[in-house]
């Protein structure tokens, strides 16, 4: 793997992160520990049920750590020029998120209601705080839905993420992402015509097996996760 010039400042970038995400854990939990329970009753609150694992969506940016081609051929002299790529991207994933933090940090209660107003059942309490993040990429899990997932590759990865209240969440992911590049050959055609069969190649699709080659490339990525729950 080619290490990009600014790797290394990606690297203290993320272990930053991390360092700010802990420091303000341990900041949020001293100020939580003297939180008030809500007013229901010790029995209530002694069954409650963690339900912290949260299924959602999330957007942002991820940036790939190797460097990028496309490669196009002029309409004007027929030459192929292999061009770099934008390195970053936005994305949206499926994410399942577990709670690390249990419940320390504060959280929400939930608690379910009859049709006259009076509460019944277990208490349900959703923590705050760190989450274990594994994300999946929409589009990669429909591809391999439609073609079985045990014969694809699924684009996806995990990281940390920081729930903030019940519906939302910052998170930070290590992924693998597949993108179609230029097989190796065709760097060596570079400002060159590509001839087949005595003519100049004038398109180059990146579906052809025999031009494009799919690789996976590890990417750090920082998203918005907005979390499903029921709140009942």
């Amino acid at each position: 793997m080619i290490v990009p010039p600014d790797f290394f400042s990606q690297s203290k970038a993320l272990y930053l992160f991390c360092w700010l995400l802990l420091t303000v854990n341990a900041g949020h939990a001293q100020k939580i520990k003297s939180k008030t329970l809500p007013e229901w009753s010790a029995d209530s609150i002694s069954g409650k049920v963690n339900k912290g694992y949260s299924l959602g969506v999330s957007l942002g940016s991820t940036v790939v750590f190797n460097p990028l081609y496309e490669a196009v051929i002029s309409p004007i002299d027929s030459r192929l020029y292999l061009n770099r790529m934008k390195q970053s991207a936005f994305l949206m994933s499926t994410v399942l998120a577990m709670p690390l933090s249990k419940g320390e940090l504060g959280g929400s209660y939930f608690r379910k209601y009859d049709e006259s107003g009076k509460p019944f059942g277990p208490v349900y309490y959703i923590p705050y705080g760190l989450y274990l993040v594994a994300t999946v990429n929409l589009t990669a899990f429909h591809d391999a839905m439609n073609g079985g997932v045990f014969n694809q590759r699924i684009d996806g990865g995990l990281g940390l993420g920081y729930r903030i209240n019940h519906d939302l969440m910052v998170s930070l992911t290590y992924e693998k992402l597949s993108i179609r590049q230029p097989r190796d050959f065709l760097f060596d055609y570079q400002n060159q015509v590509i001839t087949i069969n005595g003519q100049p190649l004038t398109t180059l699709d990146t579906t052809d097996g025999g031009f494009f080659k799919t690789e996976y490339f590890g990417t750090m990525a920082i998203k918005i996760v907005y979390l499903f729950g029921k709140k009942s």
